[in-house]
């Protein structure tokens, strides 16, 4: 369809535009020709009715289909239709090709908006860098407390139990202000959300102290109860502290109207004095229920500045929608966290599990990193920073009218340009000969724990497995040698004793019956020979019990030597 040419019209004007084609004819409601249908649909529309541009701008929203990059906000649409409106005095619904004519117009316009808007999108993507260390691809790099544990594919900040804590901490500060963060989350409870305690919630924070570092543990482990150890230390705001300078995104199941519904706000504090959900919630909506999603919903936190710009959307594969938009100066060097409280325990209610399957975080700012790069110094940032200085310097006299001075200006400013870029790849060369050295030896000590591990295999395996051959059966042969030896050694000393009873009884008799004075002959060289014979026997006994003692000494040290050489690996390569 040719597009029509706009012409502008002051208010006070009274001429009307050309129009496309000429008027239809008007017919008056008796007439029963084949033109009725058609009368009704472009009769105008009475002063009293609804107004038919809101009707258009609310039908075209409607029959428009959804884009995975649909992320323009009505106010784009509305302005133009008011500017066009403003401009076309004229009833569009009284015109049916006009009419047609200004829908495809604006479909055209809002299908460029979109191109313009994806690209722009595009365009930030690929400039953007990640920041692995602020994302939740290591555990070293958060502290993690509470009720809350990382699993095998997903960090679980805290579980469907009323009265408990989540808390997770980066520990590394954020170095841009023009960043934004991707938190992938699910919570799942019960279905109504009038089962579930109304005061619980999560929050995503970015606050200028180093909580990570501040946090005392020990406190709520030796208090009465975590609850208080947390109040002892002011984190009353779903975890985190209420006074702190900074901004939050919190989700909570209680808008602040009183009403139960599920609800995105905006929290910021100065530092100054302690805030509270109840009253400080400056910005909030509620467009999507995040609770009990079959997907995990998404939230992006966009930060430009000053400008903080909040998008929610229930699956990966549906449209952001617009949450809120805020104004604050995010305090540089901050650190970034995720915080919940389950709520206070009540009779019939039962809190919300919430885990956190991804979390991502990229930086939009070329002209500095993000985050400390392990353990590099700060030479680096430094050259960086002069080389984008240098660069901006050249760009503006190239952009100038060179003259002989600035002509040599510009030959300094890329002499030094090339002179940092050699000393730079110099650096970056050396940093990798050193990153090539560590990955060798920890090549070397991979291959070394492999060969301990597969000798430590082996040793288990002689010393726990069961069975009647190889190593195994020896050891249990053995095990079983040391038990009958233990059996035999006890009866004979049994035995032994019996018979040495029985002498002495003997003995006694013999004494008793013929009197100490009349000494028989033989009887003192058998007491001598049965004297010494008891000496012997309790001295083999003694000496048995000593072996039999240090046998199984022998056995513990050797147990606990394994158990001390498994727990040294498991805490080592696999915690």
């Amino acid at each position: 369809m040719r597009r029509q040419r706009r012409r502008r019209f002051d208010d006070d004007e009274d001429d009307e535009l050309p129009r496309r084609r000429p008027r239809r004819p008007r017919f008056d409601d008796d007439d029963d020709d084949d033109f009725g249908a058609r009368k009704r649909r472009h009769r105008r529309v009475d002063d009293d009715d609804d107004d038919p541009l809101e009707e258009m701008m609310e039908r075209y929203r409607a029959r428009r289909r959804p884009s995975h990059h649909d992320e323009e906000d009505d106010e784009d649409i509305d302005r133009f239709w008011r500017h066009r409106a403003a401009a076309e005095d004229m009833d569009i619904i009284d015109m049916p090709g006009r009419k047609d004519a200004r829908e495809h117009e604006i479909d055209m316009r809002m299908r460029r908006i979109e191109k313009r808007r994806k690209r722009r999108s595009d365009m930030d993507i690929l400039n953007a860098m990640p920041m692995p260390h602020h994302s939740l691809s290591s555990m070293d790099d958060w502290r993690v407390s509470g009720a809350s544990i990382f699993g095998k594919e997903h960090l679980i900040l805290h579980p469907g139990v009323a009265g408990r804590t989540g808390f997770v901490w980066n520990k590394l500060p954020v170095k841009t202000t023009k960043c934004s963060i991707v938190v992938n989350f699910q919570m799942a409870g019960a279905a109504d959300v009038t089962k579930v305690p109304k005061d619980q919630g999560f929050g995503i924070w970015y606050l200028a102290e180093d909580v990570a570092s501040t946090f005392n543990e020990s406190l709520p482990v030796h208090a009465e109860s975590w609850e208080a150890g947390m109040q002892a230390q002011g984190m009353t705001l779903l975890g985190s502290k209420a006074k702190f300078n900074g901004f939050g995104v919190v989700f909570t199941t209680a808008a602040r109207d009183g009403s139960r519904k599920p609800q995105v706000g905006f929290i910021k504090g100065d530092g100054s004095s302690e805030v509270s959900l109840d009253s400080d919630v400056s910005a909030s909506c509620n467009k999507i229920d995040f609770r009990n999603t079959e997907h995990p919903a998404q939230v992006k936190i966009q930060v430009k500045d000053s400008q903080i710009d909040v998008r929610v959307r229930k699956s990966v594969r549906s449209a952001w929608q617009p949450c809120f938009k805020a104004t604050i100066r995010a305090p540089l060097g901050g650190y970034i966290g995720i915080t919940g409280w389950t709520g206070t325990p009540g009779p019939e209610l039962k809190a919300d599990a919430v885990s956190i399957p991804k979390l991502e975080m990229m930086n939009f700012d070329e002209s500095r990193h993000g985050e400390d790069i392990f353990d590099l110094d700060h030479k680096g940032d430094d050259m960086f920073s002069k080389m984008q200085s240098e660069l901006e310097a050249a760009t503006s006299l190239l952009g100038e009218d060179l003259h002989t001075e600035d002509q040599g200006q510009q030959a300094t400013h890329l002499g030094s340009l090339e002179h940092m870029l050699q000393t730079y790849i110099d650096m970056e060369k050396t940093a990798e000969q050193r990153m090539s050295r560590q990955i060798d030896g920890l090549t070397k000590r991979l291959s070394k724990l492999n060969v301990e591990c597969r000798n430590l295999k082996q040793e288990v395996h002689v010393f726990v497995a069961k069975g009647k051959e190889g190593p195994a059966g020896g050891v249990h042969e053995l095990r079983k040698q040391l038990i009958g030896l233990r059996r035999v050694l006890t009866k004979d000393s049994e035995h032994h004793r019996h018979k040495m009873d029985k002498v002495h009884s003997q003995v006694g008799e013999i004494e008793s019956r013929y009197g100490k004075s009349q000494p028989v002959l033989g009887f003192g060289a058998l007491d001598r020979q049965t004297d010494e014979l008891a000496r012997t026997i309790s001295s083999r006994a003694r000496n048995n019990f000593v072996a039999m003692f240090g046998m199984f000494a022998c056995a513990l040290v050797l147990g606990i030597q394994m158990y001390r050489r498994m727990s040294y690996y498991e805490k080592k390569h696999f915690i």
